[in-house]
C-alpha cells in the first residue's frame, strides 16, 4: 500500500473485495468501485489529516451498506 494512504485507512482498503481500486490522480489517492470514485483516501502533504481519514473512512462504510 502507498505510504500516503493514511493507516487507518490502509487496514480498511486491504479487506475490500478486488472489485476496489486506489488509483492517483496529480498528488491525490481515489479509491474506485467498479469505475466509480469513492472517496480519497490519501495525498501527497507532509502530514497525515487523522479528520480527513476518519471522513473517508465513514464514507466508504456508507457506501458499502447501499450495496
Amino acid at each position: 500500500m502507498r505510504k500516503q494512504i493514511h493507516p487507518l485507512l490502509a487496514a480498511e482498503i486491504k479487506e475490500l473485495p478486488e472489485t476496489w481500486e486506489v488509483v492517483k490522480k496529480r498528488d491525490h489517492y481515489f479509491l474506485l468501485h467498479e469505475g466509480k470514485r469513492v472517496a480519497c483516501v490519501g495525498n501527497n502533504s507532509s502530514t497525515p489529516d487523522d479528520r480527513q481519514a476518519k471522513k473517508s473512512l465513514h464514507t466508504i462504510r456508507r457506501y458499502m451498506r447501499g450495496q
